[in-house]
């Protein structure tokens, strides 16, 4: 197994999206993902209110996918905080779920991930953009929380594959603190991560047919989105 070690490297901040930009982050997956039966808000909508929070779990369980995702495709995260640890069962439960959401579309994913042309320059600017148009509707359910470990996990590998092992910390960092900040107090207020895995659980029997949306479109978004992000950042460098 290729290994890395854990450089921590600051990241330069991140080119701001311009008026220009945005159209490239409206994707019609997107739209798809909020109107698919697996993201309807049928588990309640958001709630802001639950001051408490799920933190260590939330790290844990994207360090655990990220990591876990590395080791698929045979890298090792040797600095890892979960590293010597035993999954847990939520964790189990995210990576089945991210697993199929992957797996299904398996050709259609590889192949964006192949493009993803990320520098260290324009990967936070693509997560944001990806992540906050994922939840721009203001709504909060499991499905889509799936997708954000996802998409999570997909960067980091790139991120190792290209020799830039040092934005997976960032990544995860990044995504810790979306979850922290949006969709933590929507998690307690669903039973915690103890709710998820009664969601895949109870999910398992009911899952019948194509549950997950087309990510045909979401591919050909993040291409192009990171394709024009990345000639954003080089044009900024050079004014």
């Amino acid at each position: 197994m290729e290994r890395f070690n854990r450089n921590l490297l600051k990241v330069q901040p991140a080119m701001p999206l311009t008026k220009k930009m945005k159209p490239y982050i409206k994707s019609e997956f997107v739209k798809e993902l909020r109107q698919h039966k697996l993201f309807e808000d049928a588990m309640g909508s958001s709630s802001n209110n639950n001051s408490e929070m799920n933190v260590p779990v939330s790290r844990y369980l994207l360090e655990d996918y990220v990591n876990y995702r590395l080791r698929r495709q045979g890298f090792t995260w040797e600095n890892c905080p979960c590293f010597d640890r035993r999954p847990s069962k939520v964790a189990i439960s995210m990576r089945a779920m991210a697993d199929e959401f992957e797996e299904r579309y398996h050709d259609q994913f590889s192949n964006m991930c192949q493009q993803l042309h990320i520098t260290q320059h324009t990967a936070y600017c693509t997560f944001q953009a990806v992540i906050n148009e994922l939840f721009s509707d203001q709504t909060i359910n499991w499905g889509r929380i799936v997708a954000l470990f996802s998409f999570s996990g997909a960067l980091s590998l790139q991120s190792v594959e290209k020799e830039m092992p040092y934005l997976v910390d960032n990544i995860v960092e990044w995504a810790h603190t979306y979850l922290t900040d949006n969709l933590n107090p929507w998690i307690n207020a669903h039973g915690g991560w103890d709710g998820f895995v009664e969601f895949y659980e109870s999910g398992r029997d009911n899952q019948t047919g194509d549950i997950w949306p087309s990510l045909r479109n979401f591919c050909v978004f993040a291409t192009g989105a990171l394709g024009f992000l990345t000639l954003g950042a080089f044009l900024a460098q050079k004014s």
